[in-house]
Order: C-alpha cells, then structure tokens, then sequence
C-alpha cells in the first residue's frame, strides 16, 4: 500500500510538472513564425519599393514576438480604417534537402504578408494562398508603425 501511494504521488508530480513546463514555452513558436528570417516592409501605395529590411536574427524575433500572434481576433477591418499602410513580407530560408548542392539553393521565400492599416489596429494577414484579417492589440500594432518612423 505504501509502495502504490508512493508511485501515484511521484506520477501525480510527473504530470504536474510537465504540464507546467508546457505552459512555459515561447507563446511566439506556436504561430508558425519561429521560421522567419528577413522582413521586407514596404509602402502600400508601392509594394514594389522596399522602405526598411530587418534581417538580424535578433531584430527579427523581436518583431515576430512585439506582433503578440496570441492575442490576435478575427475581425472584419470597419470601413473608416480601409486606408492600407504597409506591408510586412515575411521570408523563410529554403529548406535543403537531401541531395541538395550548395549551388541548387534558391535563397528565401516570402512565407507570409502582413498588411497594416493606417492608424488603425487591424491587419490582413495571407500565409498558403489564406488571407484573414485580425484586430490586434494595441501594443502591436504600435510596434508595427514604430518601425518605419
């Protein structure tokens, strides 16, 4: 009896403590945008011009995690913030795979884009050929205009 008791409380902290380091990891790594390597922001009126890179590896996870992914809600954007500001394009490095030569690597690939609305906290948001549009909190969509002033 004292063996079982002695089992089920050590099981009984397994599980606890799992599930507390689960609840502990980066919130960022479940948006699908750990994998981004460059940012490309551009003017909505000329998507073609680039306006700013972010490229350093530190810059870049500050960005995806300053978007605070979890907190997004789908939402239509109202008609008064119809005004499109800027463009987020999002690249992931090609992945190499087995037979690959160093010479066969294409460079990046835009993963997913980002398009904000002026002064306004919502976004369009188009990844595989998908686009959705999400209020975002205020905070976020602060550090997107940041960027460019």
């Amino acid at each position: 009896m004292k063996y079982t008791a002695s089992l089920l409380s050590l099981l009984i902290m397994i599980v606890f403590l799992l599930g507390c380091s689960l609840l502990e990891e980066d919130v960022v790594d479940s948006s699908g945008l750990e994998k981004v390597q460059r940012i490309d922001i551009s003017s909505a009126e000329n998507p073609e011009e680039v306006l700013y890179v972010i490229d350093h590896p530190d810059e870049v996870k500050s960005f995806v995690k300053g978007l605070f992914v979890h907190k997004w809600i789908i939402s239509e954007v109202p008609a008064r913030h119809h005004s499109k500001q800027y463009i987020y394009s999002l690249y992931q490095g090609e992945t190499v795979t087995l037979g690959d030569t160093f010479s066969t690597i294409n460079g990046a690939g835009v993963i997913a884009v980002i398009t904000s609305y002026n002064g306004s906290p919502y976004v369009q948001f188009e990844k595989n050929k998908h686009s959705l549009t999400f209020k975002i909190p205020k905070e976020a969509a602060g550090n997107l205009s940041k960027l460019i002033k």
